[in-house]
């Protein structure tokens, strides 16, 4: 239905449907995958070339790391770079938004040589829309070029070519 929509809408140009997906230790994070003909790249989400079989280009992210993301932006300190934090000195302005982004626990699993954090819903929390909706705006703003200091990957130096002389032993 979303991709119909996208693909069917007046807005069809600037519309991109977005998915996440819950890559687990075992599986080969997105980073690691084969980059497909006409497909752009970023930290953990990548935007899939126009076609395949929904005829529309869309966005897909690793959930779980996305979710840990926001997770550690809620755990930085107020004022220090990354932190994300929620207006005025009234908590309870904030007790729903609250309620959906404590809706689900993580539980840390590795393989493969890496750690992943794997994240369930609550049963007694059924609602975690606005977690879900704060992980998707992360995950556009990061597809816009956002970025923060400790984020920011190092492009590979390319390595220069240099022409030598060619060297004729004296004899």
């Amino acid at each position: 239905v979303v991709y119909r929509f996208c693909r069917q809408s007046q807005w069809a140009n600037i519309l991109t449907p977005c998915h996440g997906r819950g890559i687990t230790a075992a599986q080969n994070p997105i980073s690691a995958r084969k980059k497909a003909k006409g497909e752009s790249r970023g930290l953990e989400w990548y935007l899939s070339s126009k076609g395949g079989r929904n005829m529309v280009r869309f966005c897909a992210y690793d959930a779980n790391w996305w979710k840990t993301f926001v997770s550690q932006r809620l755990k930085t300190a107020i004022g220090d770079s990354g932190c994300l934090s929620f207006f005025g000195d009234k908590p309870h302005v904030h007790e729903l938004l609250f309620s959906h982004i404590c809706a689900e626990f993580f539980t840390p699993t590795a393989g493969r040589g890496r750690r992943v954090d794997i994240w369930q819903q609550r049963a007694s929390r059924p609602d975690n829309h606005w977690l879900d909706c704060i992980v998707g705006a992360t995950v556009a703003a990061s597809v816009a070029g956002v970025t923060i200091d400790e984020m920011k990957q190092e492009k590979p130096r390319q390595r220069k070519m240099v022409a030598l002389p060619a060297y004729v032993p004296q004899i």
